[in-house]
């Protein structure tokens, strides 16, 4: 560390060209000012955050395996890394989850031909994480003077800048990947990393682990700062892709905080694991009600270790008396009979519940069940088939209330009263 004063100027390590007439320039010039540019390009990266901007939307492909192996497809979109990169998928991709042996032998005399080897990625039941990560490249040949005509590894015309696409196998014990129900809800709150918080606020004045969890080398040892978690996939020999979950470590981009001492408060990616973690389970109710058509059959404590602070499942319709069907998915846990609330609260409810903890389902807490006004209603009120689908709210009994009665501010028969004796 240096000593200075003050108004002593302090430079960065990368010049910028002085340009001016008459001066004569060189290629390592010109490549000075490149690298300056770039340099500063990634300055501003780092300072927007790391994460996903658009796109980017991992699934599997509809042409469901290449050569025996595994493929996913992956959107157009856009995203920076850790280290300020820009990262650019231009058109829609498929992605084969193996790559092709370079290491090919030389074949004797008369042998038969073999077709090409592929060194699989996904060597063994388990689930893997897909990244996103800058690449290199150059196109074509320059015209030259005084390489006399002969071939130069410089003599390049253009600079190329692309993506490319890494796996890397997660670290799971096998009595994790032995609970199929809960594998995908385990992981992704592995990845949520969501005990950082209760050593937080059980001693705020100790060193903080500020790192995101995939970077830290427990989950995913060779994960660098260039490369941008997109999915887990979850790959079996018998059955290959069963599942692909996105947003257990795709992020939205998340600004870097201003205090590592205090950033799980005034920080920005707490609040971005918080709307993942909404989005994460509300895209896996969607594939179990997918594959089951129903939560009938599913509780919530055999399929999650956690929820969000806030949730919504569809449900069968149910009588108001009984909602037997409709409360099934919470059974064994402390629940108070659903509510009526109207849909002015819900995106209030939703927004609160991004500053709350997760819900643990093996916890005992209370979790408030709300009815929203405006879909029961529509169901009574629709004729025909257009009845749109009952649903269930449920929220942490940490979010405050939200169906206190309200005079002039409800309906008599979809509404909650409160009696004073």
């Amino acid at each position: 560390m240096s000593l200075v004063s003050t108004k002593t100027p302090i430079f960065d390590d990368i010049p910028s060209i002085q340009f001016f007439n008459g001066r004569l320039l060189s290629g390592e010039d010109m490549t000075t000012e490149q690298a300056w540019n770039a340099a500063r390009r990634k300055l501003l990266g780092q300072a927007l955050g790391s994460g996903v901007a658009f796109g980017l939307e991992v699934r599997v492909s509809v042409k469901s395996e290449h050569a025996g192996k595994p493929i996913v497809s992956v959107d157009p979109g856009l995203a920076l890394n850790a280290d300020g990169a820009i990262l650019s998928l231009a058109e829609p991709t498929d992605v084969s989850l193996a790559q092709i042996d370079e290491t090919v032998p030389v074949p004797a005399e008369f042998a038969a031909c073999q077709p090409t080897q592929y060194s699989a990625y996904v060597k063994s039941d388990g689930v893997y994480l897909l990244t996103l990560c800058p690449a290199m490249g150059t196109q074509g040949r320059a015209p030259v003077m005084g390489l006399a005509n002969q071939e130069a590894r410089c003599n390049r015309k253009y600079r190329r800048e692309g993506v490319q696409f890494r796996l890397h196998q997660l670290k799971l014990i096998e009595a994790e990947l032995a609970d199929r129900n809960k594998l995908r809800n385990l992981v992704a709150y592995k990845c949520f990393n969501s005990d950082a918080w209760q050593a937080f606020v059980t001693d705020p004045f100790a060193a903080p682990d500020t790192k995101p969890k995939l970077l830290d080398g427990l989950l995913v040892p060779k994960l660098e700062a260039s490369e941008v978690p997109l999915a887990t996939i979850f790959w079996t020999t018998d059955g290959g892709i069963e599942y692909v979950d996105m947003w257990a470590v795709r992020r939205r981009i998340t600004k870097p905080s201003v205090s590592e001492s205090w950033s799980f408060v005034v920080g920005d990616r707490r609040r971005s694991e918080a709307e993942a973690m909404f989005l994460q389970f509300q895209a896996q109710i969607a594939d179990l009600v997918q594959s089951g058509g129903d939560l009938g059959a599913v509780a919530a404590r055999s399929h999650f270790r956690y929820l969000p602070a806030v949730g919504m499942i569809p449900v069968l319709e149910e009588s108001d008396a009984t909602d037997a069907m409709a409360t099934k998915f919470f059974k064994d846990m402390t629940y108070r009979s659903p509510a009526f609330i109207n849909a002015a609260r819900l995106e209030t409810l939703l927004r609160q519940s991004m500053d709350y903890p997760p819900i643990d389902t093996q916890g005992g807490e209370m979790v408030w069940l709300y009815r929203v006004r405006e879909n029961r209603w529509a169901i009574d009120t629709a004729t025909g088939s257009a009845r749109p689908r009952s649903y269930l709210v449920f929220a942490s009994g940490h979010v405050p209330y939200q169906a206190d009665a309200q005079f002039d501010l409800a309906r008599w028969n979809y509404s909650n009263y409160a009696i004073n004796r």
